[in-house]
């Protein structure tokens, strides 16, 4: 049932943005003709279902009928963003200015919408390469200098397949990483060939390798094939666990278990985490710091914001998790990075946003 009423309340929600936006459309394009508004009416009732249709198609059929038809609604619903935005603003210059140059202007704002929606969708493949330094106490003379890649949030599945996750993958091994860290969020979701799409990450180049901490998209149904999909690659799952590597502590846990304070508390002290030696904590989330830093952690790597992906999201995330939402910052003798991902969810755009990778550079 909560399924169910979750499904309605979306469905329902894509039906009022279609219709403010269907509404806008007939009045300032001045569509009267009843054939026209007939065929007008009807594209937009297709396209109000189209997000969820194509969700059901990709979880049924997975292939590339069902990335086809998820990828190009996915599209549209960002589309449908940005035609929102632009039928409210056109709506209030009708009433503030003369109709016919509300008009033009209304019309002028439509263009622009889909333009910047056009940008979202090449912007959010544009990855960019971020470089910080983290100076962290005991650190050991071999992983002085040593570089770590901070890689989250690559969301493979439907929209962003193979070769994303090869391109991503060669990016990684291209900035001669000590070691590359992994937060969550591989996968979006949904059924897909997941053996095939973790495999590139496998064959990355690095010193100590690839470790890899679940997200709540790894974690909607059955956790177990995505995990073991990404072990079979190659890359270290740490489910709630702790690794000695070379004189660095790496803990990774997972995005469900640590949801509150207590749990990740209980999993935090039962892995014995040494206080002499320097720690790195894999977590989804940028939550919950003063666990963290309790248990001692050093550092802290994290994604899930997205950095809000889209403008003006960025400003939520930011009044959800404070200053951990995006970038480097500390509490106390803990340090906290968190990444604003390489992929996208829903709707495959970043305005305001950029897709990352963050090379951190040890001292």
């Amino acid at each position: 049932m909560i399924i169910v009423g979750f499904l309605s309340f979306v469905q329902l929600t894509l039906f009022f943005g279609h219709f403010i936006v269907y509404k806008t459309f007939v009045k300032f394009f001045q569509i009267t003709h009843p054939q026209n508004l007939l065929y007008t009416r009807l594209v937009f009732l297709l396209l109000s279902i189209s997000f969820l249709v194509a969700s059901a198609l990709a979880y049924k059929f997975y292939g590339s009928f069902g990335r086809t038809a998820y990828a190009s609604a996915a599209v549209w619903l960002g589309t449908l963003y940005w035609l929102v935005w632009a039928s409210l603003f056109a709506w209030i210059l009708y009433f503030l200015l003369p109709h016919s140059i509300s008009l033009k202007l209304g019309q002028s704002l439509f263009i622009l919408a889909l333009l910047v929606s056009a940008y979202g969708v090449w912007n959010s493949y544009q990855t960019k390469v971020k470089h910080i330094t983290i100076t962290i106490p005991n650190l050991p003379s071999e992983w002085q200098g040593k570089k770590a890649v901070l890689v989250s949030d690559t969301h493979l599945g439907n929209v962003r397949s193979l070769n994303f996750s090869k391109r991503i993958a060669e990016l990684v091994s291209a900035q001669n990483p000590d070691i590359v860290l992994v937060p969550g969020d591989f996968y979006d979701g949904p059924p897909a060939n997941y053996e095939e799409l973790a495999e590139p990450f496998g064959k990355i180049k690095s010193t100590y390798g690839v470790y890899f901490a679940a997200g709540n998209h790894e974690e909607f149904g059955d956790a177990g094939p995505l995990l073991s999909a990404i072990a079979k690659s190659g890359v270290k799952v740490l489910n709630n666990q702790i690794e000695n590597v070379n004189g660095l502590q790496i803990i990774g846990v997972g995005y469900g278990a640590t949801v509150n304070k207590t749990s990740e508390k209980s999993i935090l002290d039962g892995l014995n985490i040494n206080r002499d030696l320097p720690s790195i904590l894999l977590k989804h989330a940028p939550t919950n710091i003063e666990t963290a830093e309790a248990a001692g952690i050093s550092l802290q790597v994290s994604g899930h914001t997205h950095l809000g992906q889209v403008y003006p999201f960025r400003y939520l995330t930011k009044k959800i998790y404070g200053k951990f939402h995006y970038g480097a910052s500390a509490l106390n003798n803990t340090q906290v990075v968190t990444t604003s991902g390489v992929g996208t969810w829903g709707p495959p755009q970043r305005v305001g946003t950029n897709s990352e990778i963050v090379v951190i550079t040890f001292r």
